[in-house]
């Protein structure tokens, strides 16, 4: 005999609670440390009824497909009541606690997942990726799963251009990078220095200038920033796939844009869209809602180097495919992307790149840290 879901609802009401204690890490959907019938009421819960979020989806997956659906609390009776084999383990590339790499991606960490060197656990965030502060800067990093994905733009997404194309499929390993812009604050503190255009008399009485985003920093001043902190510069590849959170759309929000979502040039929106708010400045660090992995401001407020070195055909190239790409090559200029307050919004796509001297000193660029996970296990 097999449970079904229409069975499902009178084993749930007559069987007591105490059915089984088995330590298995899947099956223990309520992390109380044990599996029994209370853990397939927990995953009907979250399911069907708007209960809170399962601690640890690697445990909900019961049955270890990949997702969390009816099928989990079935099985996960079948093993209670009628002599089923017990959950499978974890998956073989995760781990114990199903950390999410290539092929988890699904996964919340069960627990706080290690630290890599010279990082400490903050927590997990809403959208289920672990965060970590780096210990000698105090700046916050998101953990970004890897995985393959299409990068550029397609030829009938508006408004998109030729160094944008061909979409490409790209590899990238999981990486850390920061949940905001680094700020003025977090500069000075590392440096000893505000070179920052917007200070003073330049912002409002009641914005504190140490919260807006570092800018006026040139790409050499950042690489000199990243070498003395142990950090590095994101590529274009771990940016875009950063910014997309598993999205395909123009934006990491969707088709269109707006003001109350990103910092850019309101009078000059998006694709014939409605008009914005055009703040002419730069906004704090973490002003607007995160993207799917909890990252802030990845559209918008200032554009943001990367690593690589600015080719428009580079798209074109062989090594522009594969695993962890990055443009190295001997150009004037150097790639940053995310678009910023002082242009049009068509600049906030996920795809869009710019070309800026790497010794330009200006008001809308910045830059965000990554830290690799080469050597973390």
């Amino acid at each position: 005999m097999r449970v079904t879901p229409i069975t499902l609802i009178v084993l749930l009401l007559a069987l007591p609670s105490s059915a089984a204690a088995t330590p298995f890490v899947r099956g223990d959907v309520n992390a109380d440390g044990v599996i029994d019938v209370s853990d397939a009421l927990a995953a009907i819960g979250w399911l069907f009824f708007g209960d809170s979020r399962p601690s640890c989806l690697a445990s909900a997956d019961v049955n270890a497909d990949g997702a969390v659906d009816i099928s989990d609390p079935v099985r996960l009776l079948n093993f209670l009541f009628l002599g089923a084999p017990p959950p499978p383990g974890p998956h073989p590339d995760c781990g114990e606690d199903a950390t999410a790499t290539l092929g988890c991606e699904f996964f919340v960490p069960c627990g706080p997942p290690a630290a890599p060197g010279g990082f400490r656990f903050l927590r997990i965030n809403e959208q289920g990726r672990p965060e970590f502060e780096h210990e000698l800067t105090g700046i916050a990093f998101v953990h970004v799963p890897g995985g393959a994905f299409d990068m550029g733009a397609p030829e009938d997404e508006c408004e998109s251009e030729p160094a944008e194309r061909p979409l490409h499929r790209v590899e990238v390993s999981s990486f850390l990078l920061a949940r905001t812009e680094v700020s003025q604050r977090q500069w000075e503190r590392a440096t000893g220095e505000r070179p920052s255009y917007f200070q003073g008399g330049l912002v409002p009485p009641d914005v504190d200038a140490g919260d807006l985003p570092v800018e006026q920093v040139s790409w050499h001043d950042v690489s000199a920033f990243c070498e003395a902190t142990g950090l590095e510069l994101p590529t274009e590849a771990q940016w875009e796939l950063a910014c997309r959170a598993g999205t395909r759309t123009p934006f990491t929000f969707g088709e269109t844009i707006s003001t109350d979502r990103a910092n850019y040039n309101g009078s000059q929106p998006y694709c014939g869209g409605e008009p914005g708010e055009f703040r002419e400045m730069t906004v704090p660090v973490g002003t607007f809602e995160p993207n799917g992995f909890g990252l802030h401001n990845m559209p918008g407020n200032v554009f943001e180097w990367c690593r690589d070195s600015f080719d428009a055909g580079f798209y074109s190239s062989s090594e522009a495919s594969g695993a962890d790409p990055v443009s190295l090559g001997d150009t004037p200029r150097k790639s940053a992307r995310g678009g910023c307050f002082f242009h049009r919004a068509h600049w906030c796509r996920s795809a869009f790149r710019a070309g800026v001297e790497p010794t330009t000193r200006i008001s809308h660029v910045g830059f965000r840290p990554a830290a690799s996970l080469r050597d973390v296990h």
